[in-house]
């Protein structure tokens, strides 16, 4: 497919300047990404973000109670991570929507991972964005139902089928828009400085 190609162009796409590492004293940091990256041939790979994005996750950290945690699961993505996380999302969508042609492929899939086409870079790439989910207690608060679909990554999605769910997304927007971060209604774990598309911005 002509994606694989492209995926190249992520390679051209600069660093963000002053990346620093989200503290795991302070957060809850997986290694989703920590391992992607290693098997992509990423080394010395932390989860970073820009310094103006720490302060806001601080902020955010700031409001919630005290038995409440941020978990941070993504972060910025060096090009060679974005292009895996491509591949894989390219791969899923053909094989959870076998009757979409190329281009209605590519179009599904760059609405919940950057495409290398992607306007002013991919989010993850920008260094502002991460992908978050919240616990109480020490106990993740159920954002989803298994088994997960691509209809439930819309943040409305259980607002008139579960409530719980629903209250945890919208507790967990609150959170992260008082901070300052965009969310994106097509992904409610995700939020940025700036929004996934430049249009986006009011």
């Amino acid at each position: 497919m002509k994606l694989n190609r492209d995926s190249k162009k992520y390679e051209s796409i600069p660093k963000p300047m002053g990346l620093v590492n989200i503290p795991s004293k302070d957060f809850k940091l997986l290694d989703r990404d920590i391992k992607l990256a290693y098997a992509s041939g990423i080394e010395d790979f932390n989860l970073q973000i820009t310094a103006q994005t720490l302060v806001a996750l601080y902020k955010a950290r700031k409001s919630l109670e005290r038995d409440e945690q941020l978990i941070i699961k993504s972060a910025y993505r060096p090009p060679k991570l974005q292009a895996e996380l491509w591949r894989r999302r390219v791969e899923d969508i053909k094989n959870s929507f076998p009757s979409l042609d190329e281009q209605e492929i590519i179009s599904l899939a760059s609405l919940y991972t950057a495409s290398p086409e992607h306007p002013k870079f991919p989010p993850h790439m920008r260094g502002d964005a991460l992908d978050v989910s919240l616990s109480r207690k020490d106990i993740i608060l159920e954002m989803y139902l298994e088994p997960f679909s691509y209809d439930q990554m819309q943040f409305d999605y259980f607002e008139n089928k579960n409530k719980e769910i629903h209250e945890n997304r919208l507790y967990l927007r609150r959170v992260m828009q008082a901070a300052g971060f965009f969310p994106y209604d097509k992904e409610f774990w995700h939020f940025g400085l700036t929004p996934v598309w430049p249009e986006e911005r009011t």
